[in-house]
């Protein structure tokens, strides 16, 4: 039985590139019967893949985070709430590119500010919601609050689920 060497699935010996990869296959690794059984489920790059996917879902879901935070600082008209949530995302913004290199994006400080600002923007949204169809700046301003809120919830609860 031979495996590929990037990514340690099982091929077949007449392949020239992998069916799980994609990757040319130079040279196979052919292993006995009995090394099969103890390999049988280990591949070594698996866990490298499965943490750069995770990886780049928390750092997808920030960059949503950072982008809908666009809005607020266009729309702001003088709000004092709104400058406290621009302030919290300046932190998180500072702190995720401090830690863009590191295996895990979302760590206890991020999560503790990402916990103040949920609670400014829950406050800031249930005033704001009553003009929420009154004009379009007002309806966008909601709006961006709202999905802010709902991006802060999945970082907090899935945050570690993701790295």
């Amino acid at each position: 039985m031979s495996y590929c060497s990037n990514c340690g699935s099982k091929l077949k010996s007449t392949t020239k590139f992998c069916t799980s990869c994609g990757s040319k296959l130079e040279k196979s690794i052919k292993i006995s019967k009995n090394e099969q059984a103890t390999t049988e489920n280990v591949k070594p790059n698996a866990t490298n893949e499965i943490i750069g996917n995770k990886k780049n879902e928390a750092k997808n879901l920030l960059i949503y985070y950072f982008s809908l935070n666009i809005p607020l600082y266009i729309l702001n008209s003088g709000y004092d709430e709104i400058i406290g949530v621009q302030i919290f995302s300046l932190i998180i913004l500072i702190t995720f590119f401090l830690r863009l290199k590191k295996e895990k994006l979302v760590n206890w400080f991020m999560k503790i500010i990402f916990v103040l600002q949920s609670i400014l923007i829950f406050s800031i949204f249930m005033t704001q919601s009553e003009y929420l169809f009154a004009n379009f700046f007002s309806a966008l301003l909601t709006l961006s609050l709202l999905g802010l809120f709902s991006i802060i919830l999945i970082l907090l609860f899935k945050g570690n689920k993701t790295q």
